[in-house]
């Protein structure tokens, strides 16, 4: 039996994306205020990509060669 493929969500509403990183919510909507990581917004629902999100925490990464 093939192994199952992991499926990721394209994007995450912020208490979502506030448990993944382990970041304050106060934090996030700074980094959003600052246009540090965009958002999208459907409807009344502010989405954080998860492309987003990933490149936010590559972004910080400390001890990491470029």
């Amino acid at each position: 039996m093939p192994p199952k493929s992991e499926t990721r969500p394209l994007a995450h509403r912020l208490p979502s994306a506030v448990r993944l990183t382990g970041i304050s919510r106060s934090l996030l909507y700074e980094l959003i205020k600052r246009r540090e990581l965009a958002v999208v917004k459907i409807g009344h629902r502010t989405l954080i990509a998860d492309d987003d999100l990933r490149a936010l925490i590559d972004r910080h990464r400390v001890g990491r060669e470029a």
